[in-house]
């Protein structure tokens, strides 16, 4: 049986990662010993292990590799889908390919404005993924623009003395992965007879038309919400 700190010595790991990952079911629950005490065994170490390899060399966000951890099945394609999928993520730029995602620090990111129970609150609802820890720690651009949101809703009154949290934005990135994970059987399936470059390029096209359409459509259900009061 280990305690954390040779659960740290032997996962490489820090501390607060660990219970991070502890918290979002990544990893077994501990044997307690007492009520601010417990211990850990090979399993636990294994498990941070293989979540490090995959962070590290494979570049996956922590829901794709819970997935994996916990056997889940991905999404069934046919084998002419997962082609055409294959394709169209290789033809795209680089913003598609997690390794090659860049990558700024989190202070570039937050600067002085947000705090770090702030990026944590952010982190635990699943809208940023950090990669690191302490001064070394980055995010993706994109889960930078998410900490700079929050941070200009904040400064506009959508902050903590009217009781909003970081989390709250939680639904808008949940409803934006319920509409991809519906569009991309469509795509694979209706692209299966082109070439790579085809559809790869109508992919890459789509996101510049839909962006506006996201705006829009966020103004329309605001006002039928608030109409229907």
């Amino acid at each position: 049986m280990l305690r954390m700190r040779d659960l740290i010595r032997e996962s490489g790991l820090p501390r607060e990662t660990i219970h991070f990952y502890l918290t979002q079911g990544l990893l077994p629950p501990p044997h307690k010993t007492g009520r601010n005490t417990a211990l850990y065994d090979q399993q636990h170490v294994e498990r941070l292990r293989g979540i490090r390899e995959l962070r590290e060399q494979q570049f996956l966000p922590l829901k794709a590799i819970k997935a994996i951890l916990d056997g889940n099945p991905r999404p069934g394609f046919t084998r002419e889908q997962e082609v055409v999928l294959r394709s169209v993520r290789l033809g795209l730029g680089g913003w598609a390919r997690p390794e090659a995602v860049r990558r700024i620090s989190i202070q570039e990111a937050a600067g002085n404005r947000v705090s770090r129970q702030e990026i944590e609150s952010l982190r635990s609802a699943g809208l940023i993924d950090i990669h690191g820890s302490g001064r070394t720690a980055t995010v993706s651009e994109e889960d930078g623009l998410v900490i700079e949101t929050w941070a200009h809703l904040r400064d506009i009154g959508f902050g903590p003395e009217r009781g909003f949290k970081p989390s709250d934005l939680a639904p808008l990135s949940q409803a934006m992965e319920t509409a991809v994970r519906e569009m991309v059987p469509k795509v694979a399936a209706g692209f299966s007879g082109a070439s790579p470059a085809e559809a790869a390029l109508a992919v890459e096209r789509s996101l510049s038309i839909l962006n506006p359409l996201l705006a829009a459509l966020l103004r329309k259900h605001t006002r039928e919400v608030l109409a229907g009061l």
